[in-house]
């Protein structure tokens, strides 16, 4: 049993209404803070009430290089 102040990744995801990949883009910038349990990832609730009070940044992707068709010449 967890403690009732933390979340699951996906309870998290759940409450935040944001997909699987975009809560770990999140996690992965720093954006969003985890708890780490013997393996597991856990997201307090307090995390999340700042969140759904402040918001949280773009995850927009960065502009990289542009690839241009070879063809299209």
């Amino acid at each position: 049993m967890t403690h009732p102040n933390l979340l699951t990744l996906d309870e998290a995801r759940q409450e935040l209404r944001i997909g699987r990949s975009t809560i770990f883009k999140h996690l992965n910038s720093g954006a969003l803070k985890d708890v780490r349990i013997g393996g597991r990832r856990f997201i307090a609730l307090t995390e999340i009430e700042r969140v759904l009070k402040d918001g949280l940044p773009s995850c927009k992707p960065k502009l990289g290089r542009v690839r241009r068709n070879l063809w299209s010449v």
